[in-house]
């Protein structure tokens, strides 16, 4: 009896290391990648692009950031970031900063202040 469950236990022991190999070569194969993304107007554009770029075969995760202006990516290889890349681009974004006469204003979307009665009374 004490051999079967001593076998049982050198069996387990090497189905869980065989596993935990397995999950390293996993994790070891994935990349993060960090790609600029300019041309966004507002948190809208990062959502849509979020959502995209996620349903790409090969992309882990992402995170797109309008405030940073980038995708964070976490990815299984070369031909995911390419993929990546091509439909940043062709969703009308830039990899490279735009020039600012196309750039969006910092505060595209916030009310401006068009002096309220109360700073035109000095108050």
């Amino acid at each position: 009896m004490r051999s079967i469950t001593a076998a049982a236990l050198v069996f387990a022991a090497a189905l869980t290391a065989c596993d935990k190999s397995d999950r390293d070569t996993a994790v070891a194969a994935q990349t993060s990648v960090t790609i600029p993304v300019h041309g966004m107007h507002c948190d809208g554009c990062a959502q849509s692009l979020t959502a995209e770029l996620g349903r790409l075969q090969g992309i882990r995760s992402c995170e797109v950031s309008f405030e940073r202006s980038q995708a964070l990516l976490v990815i299984d290889d070369q031909a995911a970031e390419a993929a990546a890349r091509a439909l940043i681009v062709s969703r009308g974004f830039s990899l490279e900063p735009l020039p600012p006469e196309q750039a969006a204003p910092e505060n595209a979307g916030a009310p401006k202040d068009e002096g309220s009665p109360a700073t035109a009374a000095g108050g």
